[in-house]
């Protein structure tokens, strides 16, 4: 059985590797624009979708650590997205 600590590390692992691989894609096909933009909509929501899974299975899952979580990846998705359309 895993500790606390050992938790942590695997959920925040889960979390380095989804966007290390997303990062790799977004530079693997940094000439076609449309599939960089999917790739900054997947990586954005699974930011979101692992936030609230993380904290829902640590029982602290709020209407406000959810709404963080939303603001925050839609944030990074909208500079990205302004970024990418330049």
């Amino acid at each position: 059985m895993m500790n606390e600590h050992e938790k942590h590390i695997a959920h925040y692992l889960v979390l380095f590797i989804g966007l290390v691989l997303l990062g790799f894609g977004f530079i693997y096909f940094k000439n076609n624009k449309e599939t960089e933009l999917f790739i900054t909509a997947a990586a954005s929501v699974f930011y979101v979708l692992w936030g609230i899974i993380h904290h829902a299975v640590e029982n602290r899952l709020t209407r406000f650590i959810a709404l963080e979580y939303v603001l925050f990846g839609s944030l990074i998705f909208f500079l990205l997205f302004t970024v990418i359309s330049l």
